[in-house]
């Protein structure tokens, strides 16, 4: 079934990593270590995580980094590694009881399959695409929103945008440095939580400027520096969230160091990223509290939930018939104006089965299910080869459509946070990000206009 899938050049770099990866996987797999030990329920883990690899490192994708990576990669950490020491550990998320090996090996039966179905539909979807070239070619690089039109319009957004995003803050400084709790602080900033959503918007406006003259030029200068100066300021890696980070500076890092795009870099980032940086950063969340929790337990933890909550979702049959899509794409609607507004996947799955904390996330096939039962998991899995194919063959071919290429890019890092979860935050966590390329591109519309009338 997979001939087609290897019938090109493998880079012997890009072997050599897959053949190593995949033997320290199988070693850390399969000692025998923790209290529970199941051979065909870690062999089944262990396959996942060698197509995972696959998908990553040798398969149809050659490019460094591309929207396949970060799903393999999120199946290979999320869907792999962590399940593997939590099922070992009989490590359990806010329940009393641990999960049985009947459960663990009936849901890691399911992603592997999810995986396998994953990686024929990319490969064939890929593969028609490269054939329709006259797609890319049909591509054209819009001058109108060049940056060379709209430089001082983009100096007025970026200051600007600092200041309402100071103002929002209630002109506490630390909040630039130190991540606080969403809760504390959508209760403290101006305007209530509208003021937050304006936050969320304005915060990610200078990104969105600097992302479109970073595109457009490619050599630095001091104007370049400027942006990324006002970018540091306002979304500073330490006073956000992990998610966010990923968004904002896979792009960044990409394309202010050219190293990223070559070989296997992208993919040793990633993996450091997820291995060191982010559970670093994500103790940044107690030093306004006078504490730094130095604590690296990883994939015992509960950021790592989600293998468990779609094994409780699919165990315990909870399925909505699209109410909870639904609710995510109206998540701006308050409960005030609809009393029954239905609660992310992650909050329902707590009240069905008894978490003691309700404030987690939901995977993305998880929701799928969710919705409609494996029908939905079919549906989810055919919508993310789309944009995978789609995003992966256009940026291939290296369109040179500016907004093309800023909405791909901010789509590496959150297709992660897609994967994870849930998808109620997920939309509007992207809405956010959409929303700020709108302001940028409807101002840089209207400077056009008055240009040409004045000329």
């Amino acid at each position: 079934m997979f001939d087609s899938l290897i019938a090109y050049r493998i880079n012997k770099l890009n072997l050599f990593l897959f053949i190593t990866l995949s033997l320290l996987t199988a070693f850390f797999t399969f000692n025998k270590s923790g209290e529970r030990y199941d051979i065909v329920v870690l062999g089944i883990f262990f396959l996942i995580s060698v197509f995972s690899l696959f998908g990553t490192l040798i398969s149809i994708d050659t490019k460094s980094y591309s929207l396949n990576k970060s799903f393999c990669l999120f199946f290979y950490f999320f869907f792999s590694l962590a399940p593997i020491v939590q099922f070992k550990n009989k490590t359990i998320f806010f329940l009393k009881d641990y999960l049985t090996t009947e459960i663990y090996l009936t849901t890691a039966c399911i992603l592997l399959i999810i995986l396998l179905l994953y990686l024929v539909f990319y490969n064939v979807m890929f593969k028609y695409l490269k054939r329709k070239e006259y797609i890319i070619h049909n591509l054209r690089f819009n001058s109108k929103f060049s940056y060379k039109n709209h430089l001082k319009v983009s100096y007025i957004l970026a200051i600007f945008s600092v200041l309402i995003v100071l103002y929002l803050m209630k002109w506490e400084m630390s909040l630039l440095i130190f991540r606080p709790f969403s809760y504390g602080l959508k209760n403290n900033t101006n305007l209530g939580l509208f003021g937050y959503s304006l936050l969320l918007i304005f915060r990610l406006i200078p990104f969105i400027v600097l992302l479109n003259y970073k595109i457009g030029k490619e050599k630095n200068d001091g104007n370049t520096f400027f942006f990324l100066l006002i970018v540091l300021l306002i979304c500073f890696p330490t006073s956000m969230s992990r998610g966010l980070v990923a968004i904002i500076y896979i792009p960044l890092v990409i394309l202010f160091f050219p190293l990223f795009k070559r070989g296997i870099n992208y993919v040793l980032l990633f993996i450091i990223g997820v291995l060191f940086v982010f559970p670093l950063f994500n103790n940044f969340r107690y030093l306004k509290e006078g504490i730094l929790k130095l604590n690296f337990e990883l994939f015992n933890s509960a950021h790592f939930d989600a293998f468990q909550n779609m094994a409780l979702v699919i165990n315990e049959n909870i399925i909505t018939s699209g109410k909870q899509l639904v609710g995510s794409f109206l998540f701006f609607v308050q409960e005030s104006q609809w009393p029954n507004k239905p609660n992310g996947s992650g909050h329902l799955l707590g009240e069905t089965v008894g978490y003691s904390y309700l404030n987690v996330s939901m995977p993305y096939f998880g929701e799928g299910y969710v919705n409609w039962g494996y029908l939905g998991i079919f549906f989810f899995l055919l919508f993310i080869v789309l944009i995978n194919t789609i995003g992966d063959s256009l940026s291939k071919k290296g369109s040179n459509f500016i907004l093309f290429v800023i909405l791909y890019l901010l789509f590496l890092g959150f297709e992660f946070y897609l994967m994870r979860g849930d998808l109620y935050s997920s939309i509007k966590i992207f809405s956010s990000f959409l929303l700020a390329v709108v302001v940028v591109y409807f101002t840089f519309l209207i400077n056009s206009k008055l240009v040409n009338k004045i000329n």
